[in-house]
């Protein structure tokens, strides 16, 4: 399997950073990355045919006694399946990208400080304008607001991480929409249940009116 970028998900390394893409700087040993998803497991798998599983894909394939290799179909029994779990703080060490490397961030550290930094130091956290929805830096929006609305935007879409600002903001502002049309509508549906009301009251006043009068009548004749 070919791996681009040197971007890859961890899994079982830190709660914080489970299963988010990170960007390392030197290349990851193959032997320490799935062969069937791609992520990097702290623990690994190893088949006789040579490909590595994480634990929910070798789960996937094993049978009580033996593991047929989706790859190559080679079936080997379980017993010489070889288990390995790493520790974390060997991979935690390695250098990554800033997440917010695409919104011009230049920091590489090791992946273990990557939370802090986001947390603390980083400037690059991207948002999206509440007026025109364009992509800015959360440190530029203010005067972004005031220019208004043409400068500091960022023409390069950028490909936001899972939890980021950007991804969360769209999300409100979407979410923001739905309920000021959702209230739009209960307040046209308000308007139109207030007309028939006041109808359906006219109607029986009306009603009653006539009622009245035919007793009026009634009497009368007697």
């Amino acid at each position: 399997m070919a791996h681009d970028r040197q971007q890859f998900a961890l899994i079982g390394y830190s709660e914080y950073l489970e299963r988010r893409p990170l960007k390392f700087v030197e290349p990851i040993p193959a032997s320490r990355i799935c062969s069937v998803c791609g992520n990097v497991p702290r623990v690994t798998y190893i088949l006789m045919c040579g490909h590595t599983f994480c634990d929910p894909c070798y789960a996937s394939c094993a049978t009580s006694s033996e593991c047929a290799c989706p790859l190559d179909g080679d079936v080997c029994e379980r017993d010489d399946v070889t288990r390995k779990e790493y520790k974390a703080e060997q991979l935690l060490m390695r250098k990554v990208h800033c997440w917010n490397e695409v919104n011009g961030c230049p920091v590489v550290l090791p992946a273990s400080q990557i939370a802090e930094h986001l947390r603390r130091d980083c400037g690059h956290h991207v948002t999206r304008c509440p007026k025109c929805s364009a992509a800015v830096l959360s440190r530029d929006m203010f005067a972004h607001l005031k220019s208004p609305c043409t400068e500091h935007v960022l023409h390069t879409a950028p490909e936001a991480p899972q939890g980021s600002d950007v991804s969360e903001n769209a999300q409100f502002v979407a979410f923001e929409r739905k309920v000021e049309q959702r209230v739009d509508e209960l307040d046209a549906k308000l308007v139109r249940l207030s007309l028939e009301s006041v109808s359906q009251s006219d109607k029986l006043a009306e009603v009653c009116h006539n009622i009245n009068q035919l007793k009026g009548a009634r009497l009368k004749s007697s």
